[in-house]
């Protein structure tokens, strides 16, 4: 699943169980930032999780994902 956010900004959502934070946002930066350089689309590299998204009370920051389902575009 993704969103659109602002123009050319993209936020993936990752499924299966949370992994730690740190290594999994690390490893979405390093595919980021060759997508960035190859396309110009950024892709946010913090790392949320589907049944993150799906109860946003569960992630470390809910009001990021209400501002994101407030503004971004299902695609």
């Amino acid at each position: 699943m993704a969103l659109a956010l602002k123009k050319n900004q993209v936020r993936f959502f990752l499924k299966g169980s949370r992994q730690p934070v740190l290594a999994t946002a690390l490893g979405m930066a390093d595919v980021a930032s060759d997508v960035l350089l190859e396309t110009g689309v950024d892709i946010a590299s913090i790392p949320v999780w589907l049944n993150e998204w799906e109860f946003p009370e569960t992630h470390s920051n809910p009001v990021l994902l209400q501002n994101i389902a407030k503004e971004g575009v299902s695609l």
